[in-house]
């Protein structure tokens, strides 16, 4: 049963926190993002197309941040508190079933560096499908490497 509750958040000082707790940052950042100190969400809170989703179950169990690329096409990133770990496939349903429920989207995707198995055991465990594999494309600690595309569709 998933009893994770998924809220669109306005909330800047929020959203950095998550996105930049030690736990996280260094997982969904890269040579060229900001320090977690400059890293600031308030430009883009609000815009059309992008949406900043906290999950609850009932605590706050993290952020999933989704951007449209196309009208149909979206794209997920997620930043799940330490806490929710053992509930991040309950996590990811619920952003997925948020997602296709109250948007145009029809497909969701993301970008997994091959180095963070973790986080692509956990997109295949909720229903992607790996894509395809875009080489050297994302440099982390001086490194090019290689990241997976993964997808859901609606």
């Amino acid at each position: 049963r998933n009893d994770c509750t998924v809220v669109r958040c306005m909330d800047a000082k929020l959203v950095n926190s998550i996105v930049t707790h030690p736990k996280i940052y260094p997982f969904v950042s890269d040579d060229h993002s900001p320090s977690p100190e400059e890293y600031d969400c308030s430009p883009a809170l609000g815009l059309e197309g992008i949406y900043y989703l906290t999950i609850y179950g009932p605590d706050l169990l993290g952020l999933f941040f989704v951007h449209m690329h196309t009208g149909t096409l979206f794209e997920v990133h997620t930043c799940l508190l330490p806490k929710c770990w053992g509930r991040s496939l309950d996590a990811t349903k619920a952003c997925a079933d948020w997602v296709f429920g109250n948007t145009s989207c029809q497909k969701l995707m993301t970008w997994v560096p091959t180095c963070n198995r973790l986080a692509y055991r956990l997109a295949i465990k909720s229903g992607m499908k790996d894509e395809g594999l875009s080489k050297k494309s994302h440099l982390k600690n001086g490194v090019l490497l290689d990241m997976h595309l993964l997808g859901l569709e609606k």
